[in-house]
């Protein structure tokens, strides 16, 4: 699949070969959209990254394109592409943002009530992006939880207060009987979890065909769901990887027929896998191999009966036993 450009909120990535041929295009597109719609490349703020091409081709291809170079890692809507999300080095804006925001408000005479309104509108909302797209260290999410608790209670870096209420009281739903505010490591995994779901959905997205081919994983979301191990990769793909299991802690399979599932390894009854559950292990060992669908294990319906009527499991082992 040729990639020739991506756009992302405001931005645009355009992608070439880099060669002389190349570039000279690839001006003359962005002078024809100049003169077409008036409104002109600011170089200032545009970059180009060339990769594996020898030091003089590079100087050769900045010089026709007039931008400036760009080198890896560099900061993309504040966050820093690294291939890490471990070093505090790509959290430390994140947290200065933080700090930043409520020094600003320190001067401002602010009822607690005022105070969580601005901590769940702005200082909630500043490590949103952040933590959608790389795993958060826990010293990091410490670092931002007591930012906002100590705003909360109003005091400050130099002069802290005490909590009139623990901090798994106020982030509670407020039917609950918390404030609703958000615990940023349970953010960081919920985000997680829903970036593994939307990929496991149907769809042809370019990111998601990019995954399926860089990490060797199978197209068929059945055989996703019962690939318990993965690679390591990028830190957007480990944050997705280490969240799958709340995905699949609150989903499972619709029966139907029971040709699909597996009655052994996928949580068909909205329960544990059959196989964890203590006494059915031996059982499924001793079981014939052939025998892994949910349908495998019903008995022939009553034609008057509405209900399935299960094996016992226990009944069925015992006669395999005497078998052998």
């Amino acid at each position: 699949m040729p990639l020739t450009h991506q756009q992302f909120v405001d931005d645009i990535m355009l992608f070439g070969e880099p060669t002389v041929k190349e570039v000279r295009q690839l001006k003359r597109i962005l002078d024809l959209f100049a003169e077409a719609s008036g409104l002109e490349i600011n170089r200032e703020k545009s970059c180009i990254f060339i990769f594996n091409t020898v030091e003089q081709v590079k100087t050769h291809l900045i010089r026709l394109l007039g931008f400036k170079r760009g080198e890896l890692p560099t900061k993309y809507l504040g966050n820093l592409l690294d291939s890490t999300s471990k070093k505090m080095k790509n959290w430390q804006g994140v947290l200065d943002k933080l700090r930043n925001k409520v020094a600003n408000w320190a001067f401002r005479v602010l009822n607690i009530a005022g105070r969580i309104v601005l901590a769940k509108s702005v200082l909630q909302a500043i490590p949103i992006y952040p933590l959608s797209i790389m795993a958060a260290p826990l010293g990091v999410c410490a670092k931002i939880r007591e930012i906002i608790r100590t705003f909360i209670w109003g005091g400050t870096d130099q002069k802290k207060k005490w909590a009139l209420v623990s901090w798994n009281q106020i982030t509670k739903r407020k039917e609950n009987g918390g404030l609703g505010l958000r615990d940023p490591e349970i953010l960081n995994r919920v985000l997680g979890a829903k970036l593994w779901w939307h990929w496991l959905r149907e769809g042809k997205d370019l990111w998601k065909v990019i995954w399926k081919t860089k990490y060797n994983m199978p197209d068929s979301t059945v055989e996703i769901l019962r690939q318990r191990d993965t690679t390591k990769g990028s830190a957007i793909w480990d944050l997705a990887c280490q969240n799958r299991d709340l995905v699949e802690k609150h989903t499972f399979w619709e029966t139907r027929g029971g040709e699909e599932a597996n009655f052994w390894e996928d949580k068909w009854q909205q329960k544990e896998r059959m196989s964890r559950v203590q006494g059915l292990q031996q059982i499924r060992d001793r079981i014939e191999g052939d025998r892994i669908c949910v349908r495998d294990y019903w008995k022939a319906n009553d034609p008057e009966g509405s209900w399935r009527v299960w094996t016992d499991l226990t009944e069925w082992d015992r006669e395999l036993s005497q078998d052998h």
